[in-house]
């Protein structure tokens, strides 16, 4: 997956309390893909990822089907 001089970052956010098994799963899978791929793996509860995110840029984030709940 990685040229010589790329780094490829894989990073996922999904609330950090009250997470479905279903949704444990799904983050695994995308952690054990990545690592098999070469790729560094972050995973962020959505608070904490938007956390150093200004509101107005926030604001931009939740059109185009993602809505972020904070």
């Amino acid at each position: 997956m990685n040229g010589a001089n790329t780094v490829v970052i894989v990073i996922q956010s999904y609330r950090s309390e009250e997470v479905p098994e279903w949704i444990t799963r799904s983050m695994g899978s995308v952690r054990r893909w990545a690592e098999e791929c070469g790729a560094l793996y972050r995973s962020y509860g959505d608070a904490e990822l938007l956390a150093g995110i200004s509101d107005s840029f926030k604001g931009k984030l939740s059109g185009g089907g993602r809505c972020w709940r904070i």
